[in-house]
């Protein structure tokens, strides 16, 4: 960094909201790390990118090789099916899985990591839907998904919209029946094409989505010592707009770090996976969505990030400074609760909580219930869940097991006309609920006992870092007031600013006038 560089300058409006005077200005000057430690950071940053680099091409290498060998396999049967496939059509197509054994629906370019979209490609790609020049490049098939689940999550309503490849008779009429047969055939069971309709080219499934609905599940063993009534009660907590930075690993929230080693730390977990970095972020600026992560002990890397902090009175000072309220973050939360009628799974019981909002992020809906399950347990209270909702400090929430969570629906918007999709359907949705999801979530509670892992967790290993609660109330109160204070000078300024272009309209309009009044005794003159 140069010595006469501006350190706020690439951090945008807000910085005006941070600065408000030159006393906060030599507070931050205090705070920011010296030009060689800077520099320092430089060169490791650089060094991983380098290194990642050499990793990306690597994978990308072993993702193409390992289409090629797919099409090498199936390519009399491909190149067949393309002869007759040559006309172009935008296709919606809605699928339910069972995301037991894969890395989540998100596609992955590093192929030790299967996720369901990979699958769904291969199939698509076999059954001469996609022409083997687009192959492993969904962005040119216009590829977009309507909500991306985390490893191990499973889905009733996900809805992928692109660009196939069809015959003359599905381009020029509705999709039959047979296309769905033909793609379910080469799927396994935990995968079903459940529908599929022609839609406008414009149709992302991403974008117009605008509500999605999951259900989780909970084995009501763990939650005896508390009523249905006490439990939406605290959910409630929940619903409305907010920012859910504390919810998510990806804050994104602090205009800088808090030290040099959350600044390393940091580095080195942006570019560990730079392809779905990259995608993660496109999907966040999109807002619209739920995403999750594929890392592999995911359990033990979802809790750390903060975990191990021991937080200061200077830490929380520059938390309420440098807080900025990352739109990415902020979501809003339409409905919580849990239904009063258990379901009973080969002699447990289980509660099933539903959670509606327009858009998720990375671990949200899993720390939502995990706090929520923190509370009733006794290890956390309501004070902390509403710190954690409303102020700009970092709270460390856990997050709760992945298997008992599923897409449950997704709304568009009216204007899209897709309804067809969900036309017919909710047998076969239903169906595949019981037979496939609703079994697994026994079998997998009672294989891995991840609820009583969990739960052991919380009383021995998670820390909330909330030990400075007391103070966090207070310093919080004072960023309402400052908050509130600000908000009133952003308006009043607006207010100003308004009223300062009215006056300027009104005064170009009466020059304007003048001069038409000037011009027009001007020409009497010359009459006369």
């Amino acid at each position: 960094m140069n010595n006469n560089e501006d350190i706020f300058l690439k951090r945008g409006s807000y910085k005006q909201e941070i600065i408000k005077n030159e006393n906060d200005k030599k507070y931050f000057n205090k705070v920011i790390s010296n030009n060689n430690q800077v520099e320092k950071d430089k060169e490791i940053l650089e060094k991983f990118k380098n290194d990642n680099k050499i990793k990306t091409n690597e994978m990308r290498k072993r993702h193409m090789n390992d289409l090629n060998e797919y099409y090498l396999k199936y390519k009399e049967e491909i190149d067949l099916k393309l002869k007759i496939n040559t006309k172009k059509l935008s296709v919606s197509m809605i699928f339910g899985y069972d995301g037991t054994g894969y890395y989540g629906l998100g596609y992955q370019v590093d192929i030790q990591y299967p996720s369901i979209e990979n699958l769904i490609e291969k199939v698509l790609f076999r059954c001469g839907h996609i022409l083997p020049s687009n192959v492993g490049e969904l962005k040119r098939l216009k590829w977009s998904h309507s909500s991306r689940t985390d490893k191990g999550v499973h889905s009733l309503a996900t809805v992928i919209s692109c660009f196939l490849v069809v015959d003359d008779e599905t381009s020029k009429t509705d999709i039959n029946q047979s296309f769905i047969d033909n793609i379910n055939s080469f799927l396994p069971q935990s995968i079903r094409l459940f529908n599929a309709i022609k839609v406008a080219r414009s149709f992302q499934a991403r974008k117009k989505g605008i509500e999605r609905s999951y259900n989780y599940m909970v084995p009501t063993e763990y939650l005896n010592n508390i009523t249905i009534y006490q439990m939406n009660k605290i959910l409630e907590n929940f619903i409305g707009i907010n920012s859910f930075h504390n919810f998510t690993s990806k804050r994104k929230t602090y205009l800088n770090s808090l030290t040099n080693k959350n600044k390393e730390n940091e580095s080195e977990n942006e570019i560990e996976n730079p392809i779905n970095q990259k995608e993660d972020e496109n999907e966040n600026n999109n807002e619209i969505e739920e995403i999750e992560n594929e890392e592999e002990n995911e359990n033990n890397n979802e809790n750390e990030e903060i975990e191990n902090e021991n937080f200061n009175n200077n830490d929380r000072l520059n938390e309420k400074l440098l807080f900025r309220n990352n739109s990415t973050n902020v979501r809003n939360i339409k409905s919580f609760y849990v239904e009063n009628d258990t379901i009973e799974i080969q002699g447990k019981g289980w509660y099933k909580f539903v959670i509606i909002g327009e858009s998720f992020i990375l671990y949200q809906i899993r720390r939502m219930m995990g706090f929520f399950l923190s509370i009733v347990k006794g290890y956390s209270t309501i004070e902390a869940l509403e710190l954690s909702l409303k102020s700009p400090f970092s709270i460390c929430v856990p997050t709760a097991p992945p298997f008992p969570l599923y897409l449950f629906n997704v709304e568009f918007d009216p204007l899209s006309k897709v309804e067809k999709l969900n036309s017919n359907i909710q047998q076969l949705q239903s169906s595949f609920l019981q037979s496939q999801l609703i079994p697994r979530f026994n079998q997998i509670e009672n294989e891995t006992n991840q609820f009583k892992d969990f739960f052991n967790y919380l009383e021995n290993g998670h820390n909330f870092n909330l030990d400075d609660i007391d103070q966090l109330i207070i310093l919080n109160q004072q960023y309402q007031i400052e908050k509130e204070e600000r908000k009133i000078k952003s308006q009043h300024f607006l207010k100003e600013k308004e009223d300062f272009n009215q006056i300027l309209k009104q005064n170009i309009l009466n020059e304007k006038e003048l001069r038409k009044l000037k011009k027009k005794n001007n020409n009497k003159e010359v009459n006369n």
